[in-house]
């Protein structure tokens, strides 16, 4: 029963439907199923997740609970929960998890163009043979696609994320058999040669015939060097890349972080906290003994690349790519991971931004780098600057003024800042632009 804790009982009441294993409880009241019933119906979730779980595992006997543990696992399997099955058993891979974080970070951001052109009913055979839907899952999916398609994709998503851990992974996966065209066309690092190939766009007249990829190192390499240059060419051939001009209460906030401190700005939703930090790590870059590197950033700001690799246990390892690149823009859990497998350290980094740094508490992610650094810190090793991002601190669970106060300081400990950017100079100009609430 040690495996029932509350990582897992977070996962079950995240992402299961108790209605869809209700049935294999025959034991269950008619009262205590309606109850569940009407929990879910009525938009109370994760209420009837923790009301069924108590039923099942709030029982007298060790025998019992262990058996009903057992029936619930089973349960989750032959539902389709994997998810909470692998929860369950333990069977998380750090490096596989972090690859998935990428995955699902990559669906978010092209999430508009896919649901407009999936095709719903040409993945359902390939996902069902899979085992990420079920054959009520194809029966609902299918009738669906016939009156929406977007919404046939939306449900199609929202039942696989549910059920199992990697399903951003799965779906690309199925996408590459079924649309592969649809995934060239959203990567942004598309090559012409293959946008030719999938007929996106027309061949030049004399175009040349794709090569044949090689899984040899030294081609690999010598391709990367290809690209590297090739790149480097578009990008010296571009218009010069404008300026980025702040307001004066935007470069107020980021006063303290470009003088070395580590800071938190604070600043209401809508203010630009990003374009602070973009223009702060501009300015760290510039303070960087190899000089101008900053332009990569700025680069950044029209035009990126990713690479998509699918095969999880070997992506997302940063050492492969530190020493070539400057900025890096990721989750804490990979970063975290990284730092763990002994990837890299954070000596090796010189500023850290933790957007929603509010979040930098018990065992988050943020707070689990912070350990991190705090250790490294005390150790007297070099750590690199931190800087957070917030439209509030917060109050946590406080209900006085001491108790939110203390929350407040804990945060600031936290990430090792004695400062946080507020806006006070500019505060009239800072007004304009934000809508603040007034006192009744």
């Amino acid at each position: 029963m040690e495996r029932i804790n509350k990582r897992f009982v977070a996962e079950v009441r995240e992402h299961l439907e108790p209605v869809d294993v209700l049935e294999h409880f025959p034991f269950l009241s008619d009262n205590d199923v309606y109850m569940i019933e009407q929990l879910q119906k009525s938009g109370q979730k994760k209420e009837a997740c923790m009301k069924f779980l108590n039923l099942i595992l709030r029982r007298e006997s060790e025998e019992e609970r262990l058996d009903n543990a057992n029936r619930l696992i089973n349960a989750f399997r032959e539902e389709g929960y994997q998810r909470l099955v692998d929860c369950y058993e333990n069977t998380d891979d750090e490096d596989q998890a972090a690859g998935e974080d990428f995955m699902e970070f990559l669906f978010k951001m092209t999430k508009p163009e896919l649901m407009n052109e999936i095709d719903a009913a040409s993945l359902i055979p390939i996902l069902l043979a899979k085992g990420y839907i079920k054959v009520k899952d194809q029966q609902y999916l299918n009738s669906l696609h016939v009156g929406d398609r977007s919404e046939a994709c939306r449900e199609l998503v929202r039942r696989m994320k549910k059920k199992h851990k990697h399903w951003a992974a799965a779906l690309f996966d199925a996408l590459n058999e079924t649309q592969p065209a649809l995934l060239t066309k959203i990567d942004p690092g598309a090559t012409n040669d293959e946008l030719v190939q999938k007929g996106l766009v027309a061949a030049p007249e004399s175009s040349p015939t794709p090569s044949t990829e090689s899984d040899s190192e030294e081609e690999y390499n010598s391709d990367l060097e290809k690209y590297d240059k090739e790149v480097s060419e578009k990008t010296m051939k571009r218009k010069k890349v404008p300026e980025m001009r702040l307001r004066p209460y935007q470069l107020e906030l980021a006063e303290s972080a470009i003088s070395g401190q580590n800071t938190i700005v604070c600043a209401h939703t809508g203010t630009g906290k990003t374009w602070v930090a973009l223009h702060i790590t501009k300015e760290h870059l510039l303070k960087n003994p190899e000089g101008m590197e900053h332009r990569k950033l700025l680069d950044f700001l029209q035009t990126f690349n990713y690479h998509l690799h699918t095969a999880t246990k070997e992506c997302l390892g940063m050492n492969l790519v530190f020493e070539d690149h400057h900025v890096f823009f990721l989750t804490p859990q990979i970063l975290l991971n990284n730092i763990n497998n002994k990837r890299i350290s954070l000596s090796d980094v010189s500023l850290l931004i933790f957007d929603e740094c509010h979040h930098t508490r018990k065992r988050e992610p943020y707070n689990n780098v912070m350990k991190q650094y705090l250790t490294m810190k005390r150790k007297e090793k070099k750590v690199p600057q931190v800087v957070g991002l917030t439209a509030t601190l917060g109050v946590g669970d406080s209900t006085t003024e001491s108790g939110a106060l203390q929350h407040m300081l804990k945060l600031c400990a936290n990430l090792d800042v004695y400062d946080i950017s507020t806006v006070t100079k500019n505060i009239e100009e800072f007004q304009k632009h934000v809508a603040i609430p007034k006192r009744g």
